[in-house]
């Protein structure tokens, strides 16, 4: 059973509140009122639900009375309104602003890896490049030495011919059979050195023996006189001289001595040992992995293990430099075209195909002019160091990824939940605001039929 309410009256010291701090939310009556202040109970006559409003309201000549919520209940309402603003972004909004970010994220530490790899591999390649240059310059000094000791190898034989009898006989006329007898040992010279062809040549530069003086380019009878390796020798100084020959079409070295009449001072001829190139450019083929190239003077590749530069100029040539070639008949007839090659700086050189090379040159001893150039591709020096690097480097790279992926994955699902229980959280705190304000509108409702009650007694 509902209690019944009554009225009575009460000072207004007994009130719980005062005078400077009104009940937030209620209205005091104004000053110098001579309402009385009244304690409203439950009345039967208002129904059991209006008997749970235990609170002081004016009732007698006062204003009309407005429930305020309590403080707690403020902070509910301001955690409601903050939690609806941040709720504005929906779940799906939220998840692909999730996904942006871990992109982002992941991207950045996949630039990081590849930067720190990026320097790392440009730290190797400075490494790779100078052990490259310092391996060009052994493989020139190699080449250098080789072809060195190839050309001076016939320098002791050619001087051992030039000194027997029977060439200074056959140059002298004095004995019938001395030519047949410088035939035959000039037959002996080129089988044992494995010559292109060993021949005899009097003061005028004409060729009275050799030993292909059967073959079809037979060399009897025709004069050399304009090559500086007999001028030379005539003179009494040995000489070695590189040409392509004019009467063979053949490459070779001409090794030159003067022939002496015994006791005498002045040349009686010049013997002449003609040694193949084909043997020395064979072993450049095989043991070498870049371009080997011996250039005369002017440029001209004489010698390569790369067959479509061979009689090519490495290097553009002047009009004066062409008309002083084609006037020694040292390399055939012109026009020798132009490689291509042009030098960026000291170290490398660019072809027509723009092709990068490292290059190492150096001059030939008793040579002038004439240099050994070894040319190695970068592209190949690149290939030898990705290589191992991509192979050791691999597995890291491969971990690595994997490591970022697997972090990726795990950030996304745990942001995924954090995102599913902050939403669940709002529903929540919305389910609480939505009861929040219906008990507000109930207890606004009860409180103004409450006064209507009170107003009609």
């Amino acid at each position: 059973m509902c209690r019944r309410a009554s009225i009575g009256t009460e000072s207004t010291a007994d009130l719980p509140r005062s005078d400077s701090t009104p009940i937030p939310g209620s209205l005091s009556p104004p000053r110098g009122s001579q309402a009385a202040q009244a304690t409203v109970r439950p009345d039967p006559d208002s129904g059991c639900a209006r008997s749970r409003y235990r609170d002081a309201v004016h009732v007698i000549g006062g204003p009309r009375w407005e429930p305020g919520p309590a403080p707690g209940r403020i902070w509910a309402h301001r955690a409601a309104r903050l939690a609806e603003k941040e709720g504005m972004l929906s779940h799906g909004e939220r998840t692909v602003k999730l996904r942006i970010i871990l992109l982002v994220l992941s991207f950045l530490a996949l630039l990081s890896a590849s930067i720190a790899g990026y320097q790392y591999y440009s730290s190797l390649k400075e490494t790779a490049f100078k052990e490259a240059e310092r391996q060009v310059a052994v493989q020139a000094e190699r080449i250098n030495n080789s072809l060195s000791s190839f050309l001076s190898e016939n320098l002791k034989s050619v001087k051992a011919l030039a000194g027997l009898q029977e060439l200074e006989q056959a140059l002298s006329g004095t004995d019938e059979n001395a030519l047949a007898k410088a035939n035959s040992l000039l037959d002996h010279f080129q089988d044992s050195l494995d010559a292109d062809v060993c021949y005899l040549m009097d003061r005028e530069g004409n060729t009275v023996a050799s030993s292909n003086r059967n073959a079809p380019d037979s060399f009897v009878g025709r004069n050399f006189s304009f090559r500086p390796y007999w001028r030379q020798a005539i003179r009494g100084a040995p000489a070695s001289y590189m040409a392509l020959g004019v009467t063979s079409g053949k490459r070779g070295v001409y090794y030159s001595h003067p022939v002496y009449r015994k006791g005498g001072d002045a040349p009686l001829g010049v013997a002449v040992i003609k040694a193949p190139l084909d043997r020395v450019e064979e072993g450049f083929r095989r043991d070498y992995e870049g371009i080997v190239l011996l250039t005369d003077p002017h440029g001209i590749v004489f010698l390569s293990n790369r067959k479509d530069w061979l009689y090519h100029t490495l290097w553009k040539l002047s009009p004066e430099e062409i008309s002083d070639i084609v006037d020694s008949q040292q390399f055939g007839e012109w026009p020798w075209e132009w490689i291509g090659v042009e030098a960026k700086n000291d170290k490398i050189v660019v072809d027509a195909s723009k092709n990068e090379y490292l290059m190492y040159r150096m001059e030939i001893g008793n040579y002038p002019g004439w240099k050994v150039i070894y040319l190695r591709s970068l592209r190949e020096i690149s290939k030898k160091l990705s290589g191992p690097f991509l192979k050791a480097s691999g597995p890291i790279v491969l971990a690595l990824c994997v490591l970022i992926g697997l972090s990726v994955f795990f950030l996304y699902k745990k942001a995924s939940f954090d995102i599913l229980k902050r939403k669940e959280a709002e529903e929540a705190l919305r389910k609480s605001e939505e009861q929040l304000r219906s008990a507000k509108k109930e207890l606004q409702r009860y409180s103004r039929d409450l006064e209507r009650q009170v107003g009609e007694r």
